[in-house]
Order: C-alpha cells, then structure tokens, then sequence
C-alpha cells in the first residue's frame, strides 16, 4: 500500500493542479481584462459604434469620444462576456469640455448639455451609471423579469469639474445578488454611492450580453461637444469568489491528508 508520505505528496499535487485552475479560469465565467488603452491600434475586442464622433486612441494612453446633438450617441463597447459572475469593474475617465462650454458668447448656457454613460447589459436586466454634464450623478437599474426599472441611486451633484479624473468602481456579488458603487476624484478616498439590492427580482444576470460607454449630447444649444478621454478600464474577479473557490480546494486537500494518515503503510 502507499505510504502516507506518498499520499500527501499526490494530495498535495492535487491541490497545486486545483488552484492554478481556479486563479486562472475563475469559475469559466466573466471574461476578465484591464484596458490601458495604449499604443495606436484599438483591441479588436472593442466596438466603435453609434456617431461618428470617436476620435480614437489619442497616443497618451486614453481612448477619446465625442458627440454631436441630434444623434443616436457614441458607443466604445465591450463584448460578450461568458456569463453571470462575481465581479468588479472599474473605468477611470476625464472630461474637458464637460461642464463649461468656453467658446460661447451666452454665459447663461454655460456647459455641454451632454451625458456620460457606464453601462451593463445582461438578459436579465441592464444597470447604468449616468453623469450629465451640471454634475449630477445617478444609478439607474432595470430587471426584465418583473418589468421593474428606476433609479437606485438619484442625481446628486459630485463635484466634477472640467479636466478632473473620475474613477468609477462597480463591485457585484452573484450569492448575495447586491451591489456596491463608489466614485473617486483625482484620486482621492473612494466615496460610497450605492450599496445594495436592484429593482424588481434583483439584478441577476445584468452584464454577460456587454457592457460600454457613451456619450450622448441632450441639447442643441450650445454647439459645444463634450470630449470624454478614457484612461483605463477594468473587469476583474470579484475576491470574494475566487477565495472561495479556494476554501473549497483546501477543504479537499486537508480531507484527503486526513484520509491518508489513516492508511497502514
């Protein structure tokens, strides 16, 4: 018969093989990336879609858009992913002109009229996050199943100025089907926003279709564009999932170490 030695050494094999799986296919699920936006030539995992207002990778690391009035928006959007997971997504943009339209003569029309959008889509549902430009932000969530839809979070002003950065950071949980969203300026403390359950029968499956950004210009006057630059942009395994995973894979080990050192050698 082996030797409990042996035994270990196999368990132990065993365990290495599991969790080298587990951190590099997480669950089979979200197709995880961090985009820089570098280099000269966009990631064909990308879409350019609606206006033509997408300016492009502009050499400095920022992917940038704009948007005409009277148009459907302009869309960078990521897609498919694999299915519903634990994740946590982040998007860090700057905006400049957002606020202040400079080159009009009427003051009294004193920024783009324009929004920006992070937005989720899933077959259960959609989530968006929704900046306009006198700096209000909201959190808006739609589940399809029970026809519920509306905001989570309500317009609040935060703060934005032109040329600030603004990081977003969305964090979902797929056992507790709860959502956190926190917001960060030129790199200060995270500020909470949201953190909590969606419309409806919750969030579900709200981000497997795809997820993107857009701007879209809700007024005529002024003719000023809004020009939003992104910086990076990430979706990660949300930790929480990933070490449980892990738990589980400890779990067998030590059952088998505990299996093995009752063999007679």
């Amino acid at each position: 018969m082996k030797s409990e030695a042996t035994n270990r050494t196999h368990a132990s094999i065993l365990f290495t093989t599991l969790l080298c799986a587990i951190l590099t296919v997480p669950a089979q699920a979200t197709v995880f990336f961090t985009e820089e936006f570098n280099g000269t030539t966009l990631d064909p995992a990308w879409s350019a879609l609606g206006d033509a207002g997408h300016t492009g990778l502009n050499g400095s690391g920022a992917y940038v858009l704009t948007d005409p009035h009277g148009n459907p928006g302009t869309e960078l959007r990521r897609d498919p992913l694999d299915g519903p997971s634990s994740f946590r997504a982040s998007v860090v943009v700057a905006a400049d002109p957002f606020n202040s339209a400079p080159s009009l003569a009427d003051p009294s029309s004193n920024n783009t009229r324009s929004d920006f959008k992070w937005r989720f889509f899933g077959p259960n549902g959609f989530a968006e996050v929704i900046l306009n430009s006198f700096g209000d932000m909201r959190l808006f969530h739609r589940d399809n199943r029970a026809g519920a839809g509306g905001n989570l979070a309500g317009n609040t002003n935060i703060g934005i100025a032109d040329g600030d950065s603004l990081e977003l950071m969305l964090s979902y949980s797929q056992a507790a089907d709860t959502m956190d969203l926190s917001y960060s300026l030129n790199g200060d403390a995270a500020v909470p926003f949201y953190s909590g359950a969606g419309n409806g029968d919750g969030f579900g499956d709200f981000a497997s279709n795809f997820m993107d950004v857009q701007v879209f210009k809700w007024g005529a006057s002024p003719a000023d564009q809004a020009v939003i630059a992104i910086d990076r942009w990430s979706v990660v395994p949300e930790p929480s999932s990933v070490g449980m995973l892990s738990v589980g894979a400890l779990g067998l080990l030590f059952g088998r170490r505990r299996k093995a050192a009752g063999t007679v050698a």
